[in-house]
């Protein structure tokens, strides 16, 4: 029987020597597993972790780690804050959209049940007065938009339909003046519809006469 140092005694052959009671305290430790290994309070130096898993325990962003201690659930990704820490975050997650939100270059006037989609006015006239033929070219000039509405392409005539719910959330789109707009709809090879928006009647009109253009957009 051989006194163990660190507690209890070793007895038998020394090649199968085994501890008689756990370990509480230790300098330097070399062993396949932890079993008698009961308390540590702190480990000063240790080398490289080649097996196992921290349980519980974060490891530091600065030390390679992530600084969290439970990991993501499916569709998520390690995102920064941009405060230095990292955050799980859902690439599932859609923007949804109101009406009256100033989003893609002018207001939303109407979005889809889900939110996801809609339509979006500008927020001033392209024109006071010009042919239904020249609509899209005055649409398709830049310096007729607002600084917002310059940086989209894609502008285009409201449809009849859209024509009338822009009526219908003129006040919060604004800007509008007391006149006829031009819809794309046309009602046959030389007319098409327009709205006028102090009454909010729908006319159709020769293609020829001169009235407002205001420009929407899809998203």
């Amino acid at each position: 029987t051989v006194t163990n140092p660190i507690a209890g005694s070793i007895t038998g052959n020394a090649a199968t020597a085994t501890l008689a009671t756990n370990a509480t305290t230790a300098g330097n430790i070399t062993a396949t597993t932890n079993t008698t290994l009961t308390s540590l309070s702190n480990l000063a130096t240790v080398g490289t972790i080649t097996s196992g898993e921290w349980d519980g325990t974060a490891i530091k962003i600065a030390k390679g780690g992530t600084g969290l201690t439970a990991s993501g659930t499916a569709g998520q990704v390690l995102t920064s804050t941009g405060s230095g820490t990292l955050t799980w975050t859902s690439t599932s997650a859609a923007t949804t959209h109101t009406i009256g939100e100033s989003y893609g270059g002018g207001k939303v006037f109407y979005v889809t049940s889900d939110g996801l989609h809609g339509l979006i006015a500008e927020t001033q006239d392209q024109s006071t007065a010009c042919t239904w033929y020249n609509a899209q070219d005055i649409i398709s000039t830049s310096s007729n938009h607002s600084s917002a509405g310059k940086l989209f392409t894609d502008w285009r005539l409201p449809t009849k339909y859209e024509l009338n719910l822009m009526y219908l959330t003129r006040t919060i789109i604004g800007g509008f003046a007391n006149n006829d707009y031009w819809s794309s709809t046309e009602v046959g090879f030389f007319s098409t519809w327009y709205q006028n928006f102090y009454y909010g009647s729908q006319t159709n009109s020769n293609k020829d006469d001169t009235d407002y253009v205001r420009a929407i957009r899809a998203f």
